[in-house]
């Protein structure tokens, strides 16, 4: 089951950017449901390469933030390059398909996104032990995880209170 966004233009893709479709909105898949019934401390998901893990875990992650005032949620990837590419790219996409993507709200420099309610969603690498062994958080979401090493996320797990959710592409190693 793919996570899925839906047009009412029966999902014809145009070359219209997407600010200028008319409607958009989640379709609730077995993969979502599978998601929201998680709810030990350490929630691991694989998923082969293109399995819409990423995009379904920040939807649920944007969802939390909103509903839940001052949280604080990190999303920690190899590197910048990957995040950027990949999750904050998929980030924006949901909050513009949901119109609640405002631009004055994101802060480049530091990848963090600040919600009107006192929630923030901030995006960092774990590249330099300096990064994960400093900020505290409630809520932890390791991006393809298999390039993380276990001190790191170990190093990353104890400054979490709340949960972490991990996702990684199994490979034949």
């Amino acid at each position: 089951a793919r996570i899925e966004a839906m047009s009412r233009e029966q999902n014809t893709q145009s070359s219209n950017s997407l600010n200028n479709q008319s409607f958009q909105m989640f379709q609730r898949t077995t993969a979502i449901n599978k998601l929201m019934r998680l709810t030990k401390p350490l929630r691991i998901i694989p998923g082969g390469s293109s399995a819409s893990k990423t995009f379904g875990i920040l939807a649920l992650l944007i969802d939390h933030a909103i509903r839940n005032k001052d949280s604080e949620i990190d999303v920690v990837g190899s590197d910048i390059p990957m995040l950027r590419r990949g999750a904050v790219t998929d980030f924006k996409k949901i909050l513009k398909w949901t119109k609640r993507w405002r631009e004055e709200q994101f802060n480049r420099t530091t990848l963090t996104y600040n919600f009107t309610n006192g929630s923030t969603i901030s995006f960092f690498s774990a590249d330099s032990e300096a990064k994960v062994r400093g900020a505290r958080r409630q809520i932890l979401y390791l991006n393809e995880a298999n390039r993380i090493d276990f001190e790191t996320f170990y190093a990353l797990r104890i400054r979490t209170s709340a949960w972490t959710i991990i996702d990684f592409n199994p490979t034949s190693e």
